[in-house]
């Protein structure tokens, strides 16, 4: 009997040790660049840390209308990722996302990246959603603290401020909001929203979206084509990518009417908003 336990508790001992080492730190050495370096010589030490299992929200509609929300996996992991300069001080803090429970192999950055200076001052800070593409402002600092660079970014495209820019007096600037009852595509219901466009004179158009299981905001470039003095077409870009376009008829001043001909999803080409000036 006394053998059974003991031969259970080595069992148990070499369990217990298995799943913490499938959790330990991962620590490499990297040089300026960012290449294989030696513990004695390097520019980075990096440090991954686990942190948790990556799952993804999946909404269910039942024939009644109730939504239920539950928890995909993703097949992914997150990991906190730390680099130290050789004297100790942080170099950068970012979540990883990885396909190993060890933090090992490639990665990509999910959520917030920050730099720092070897003195620990904040050198850049940066954004990214699940995939590695950049999300959101990207803003880099001078050692004492000034503001040198600060650029958007949605989905990995740079939104220009230049490019796109048009005089103030153009009929468009301003907020526009409108909302419906999105199409029934389940069990004949639909999605009350509310969309808020602004339009500002450098070029960029703010869009915000709000239903009864989601809210987001999202940046595009905006372009105006007129066909006519009641007519044209407006267009969204990200960088220099098309991502959606619709013939606009003007009502009054005040109000217009959109009708989407083109969007990365097409299940909402052909769709008409009336939009309101705020």
């Amino acid at each position: 009997m006394q053998s059974v336990r003991i031969r259970f508790l080595s069992v148990a001992v070499v369990a217990i040790g298995a799943i913490t080492a499938s959790f330990a730190q991962s620590v490499v050495y990297l040089d300026k660049d960012y290449h294989s370096a030696s513990a004695r010589s390097y520019s980075y030490k990096r440090v991954r840390e686990y942190k948790e299992e990556i799952t993804f929200p999946e909404f269910i509609t039942d024939i009644y209308g109730n939504t239920q929300i539950n928890a995909r996996k993703s097949g992914y992991y997150r990991c906190l990722m730390t680099d130290y300069y050789p004297n100790g001080q942080v170099a950068l803090v970012a979540n990883v996302s990885v396909q190993k429970t060890d933090c090992t192999g490639d990665f990509s950055y999910d959520g917030q990246v920050v730099y720092y200076y070897p003195s620990g001052r904040m050198r850049k800070k940066e954004f990214y959603k699940i995939g590695g593409f950049l999300q959101g402002d990207v803003i880099t600092y001078a050692e004492d603290g000034r503001v040198l660079t600060k650029e958007h970014f949605e989905h990995g495209q740079r939104i220009d401020e230049r490019k796109y820019a048009v005089a103030a007096n153009q009929p468009l600037i301003g907020k526009w909001k409108t909302g419906s009852c999105q199409e029934p595509r389940l069990y004949n219901t639909c999605v009350e929203f509310t969309l808020l466009w602004t339009i500002d004179s450098n070029g960029i158009l703010h869009t915000h979206y709000q239903n009864n299981t989601q809210e987001w905001d999202t940046q595009t470039n905006w372009k105006y084509t007129s066909t006519s003095s009641a007519i044209g077409v407006l267009e969204g870009f990200r960088g220099e990518t098309l991502d959606w376009r619709g013939d606009l008829r003007w009502i009054s001043r005040n109000e217009f009417e959109y009708t989407t001909t083109f969007d990365r999803d097409p299940n909402i080409i052909g769709q008409r908003l009336r939009f309101f000036r705020q």
